[in-house]
This record gives C-alpha cells, sequence and structure tokens, in this order.
C-alpha cells in the first residue's frame, strides 16, 4: 500500500488532493467496496473468510484498481500480494 501510496501522490490528477498514509488508502478501499456492494459489505461485520469466499476485490490493490474501488496509477499491474 505504501508503494501504492507514493504512486497515487506522484500522480498528477490527485497532487492537489493527496493521502497522508497507507491506512487512508486502505479506508479509502474499504469504504468504496461497501459503496459499491452494499447489500453483500458492512464493514462491522466484514471478515476475511467473507472476503475469500465471496471473491471481493478488496483481496489485492490490483483487484480494487480493476474494479474501480481505487483510482489507476503508474505501474499498479504489480501490486498482486494479498492484503
Amino acid at each position: 500500500m505504501r508503494d501504492y501510496l507514493m504512486q497515487y501522490n506522484k500522480s498528477p490528477e490527485y497532487e492537489h488532493k493527496p493521502l497522508w498514509a497507507w491506512t487512508n488508502v486502505y479506508s479509502k478501499l474499504m469504504f468504496a467496496m461497501q459503496k459499491a456492494f452494499p447489500g453483500t459489505v458492512d464493514l462491522k461485520d466484514i471478515t476475511r473468510i467473507q472476503i475469500g469466499d465471496q471473491n471481493l476485490p478488496c483481496i489485492t490493490l490490483k483487484a480494487a484498481i480493476d474494479a474501480g474501488l481505487l483510482p489507476k496509477v503508474k505501474g499498479y499491474e504489480r501490486f498482486v500480494a494479498q492484503l
């Protein structure tokens, strides 16, 4: 997430609204996922098992970006590690 954060803040379109910590990226991702899947995702009750069973796009940053939950940044294809 730190690498994503650095790429996000370097992007010209986001330089005027930077994210200050990787926790901001995580929060942005999770709230976007709850908004995208209102009947499926409740952040008060979400579990790692639910994420895997329902194949939710927050499993990797690349999946989240491909799903439109986070903006694309340069080189985002490499963010395939599980969160």
